[in-house]
């Protein structure tokens, strides 16, 4: 059944589609109405599809580590959940349920690929869509693990910090790091030809351990795809909270130019690192554009971004859990 226009432009992912974009993808929906208490979605389960919330309400829950759930977030209409099962393929990392009656509309994520496939410039704007959403999810999950941390939201760098950050020296690098660029995961899927194209797009940075690629509540200007060596991201407050360890084939600092918001958090060479970095004008042209190339560098994007919400969630959940322990051992006097 043909989805109404005027349902679509409901939803506020959509709104820069005109009626005749609109039309054109409204066959990859489906209406589906959710009882209150329904769930949705279970963790763990194989995700094939992602919808949109037209009416009520629904709670996105985490398993526990020590038995039962934890909600860490509630979906109001106009948002999407369930955006990761678009653009890989994995399991659901959390449950979602209803908490009343509710209206959403699906899409299948073999529907999505082939509009994808077909270089579908609605496709195309659906896929940044969704890559901004879920930047902005992470940003989210972040200032909640602070929280359960007990640490102060992003924080102005010290004097001096927001200019420790990684630049290129001009020099050669100190291997032939192009030879290796087939086995990095982040460029499996380009040809060589379009692995030049983006090697050329960016600048080599080596740095030692120690060394900061960016500090937080620096402005963004680069991201930075990993070749070799590792990066951890971590905030400083009473001492360093470590949020993640990321190897090569991931990025690091792309949300930030994504959301146009200074760094939320530092990140620094683990051990000697070989970076490219690409620059705001160089990661615009390969994030905004619609050619073959591009979709696949927004893939990858959508694709790193998958692995740090799992991170996150999994941070997230076992920080609350630790709570729930805590407080249930001052309930009875342990």
């Amino acid at each position: 059944m043909m989805i109404a226009l005027d349902l679509l432009k409901k939803i506020p992912m959509l709104s820069g589609l005109q009626d005749a974009e609109l039309a054109g993808i409204s066959s990859c929906f489906t209406e589906e109405s959710v009882a209150a208490g329904e769930t949705l979605y279970v963790e763990g389960d194989r995700a094939t599809s992602a919808c949109f919330l037209i009416s009520g309400e629904l709670e996105v829950l985490k398993a526990l580590p020590g038995g039962g759930e934890a909600q860490i977030a509630v979906i109001k209409p106009g948002s999407m959940v369930g955006e990761m099962a678009l653009v890989a393929d994995g399991t659901r990392t959390a449950t979602v349920r209803a908490t009343t009656q509710s209206v959403v509309l699906t899409v299948s994520r073999d529907f999505f690929h082939a509009a994808l496939d077909q270089i579908s410039v609605p496709a195309f704007k659906i896929l940044r869509s969704v890559i901004h959403n879920v930047a902005v999810r992470l940003d989210e999950h972040q200032e909640r693990i602070l929280k359960q941390w007990d640490c102060d939201a992003c924080i102005q760098p010290a004097d001096g910090a927001a200019a420790s950050v990684a630049e290129s020296t001009g020099q050669p690098p100190s291997f032939d790091f192009r030879r290796f660029l087939p086995v990095v995961p982040f460029f499996a899927s380009f040809t060589e030809s379009e692995t030049d194209q983006i090697v050329t797009n960016a600048e080599v940075v080596e740095l030692s351990r120690g060394e900061y690629l960016y500090r937080e509540g620096a402005p963004a200007g680069s991201c930075y795809v990993i070749v070799r060596g590792a990066v951890e991201k971590s905030v400083s407050r009473d001492r360093r909270y470590q949020l993640s360890i990321l190897g090569p084939g991931r990025i690091c600092g792309a949300n930030s130019l994504i959301m146009q918001k200074p760094h939320c958090c530092d990140a620094r060479a683990r051990s000697g690192v070989l970076l490219l970095a690409f620059d705001q004008s160089s990661f615009n042209e390969l994030y905004s554009g619609d050619t073959a190339d591009c979709l696949k560098f927004q893939r990858m994007l959508s694709k790193n971004q998958l692995e740090d919400r799992k991170i996150a969630d999994n941070l997230l959940s076992t920080l609350v859990s630790q709570d729930y322990i805590s407080d249930g051992i001052r309930q009875h006097g342990l």
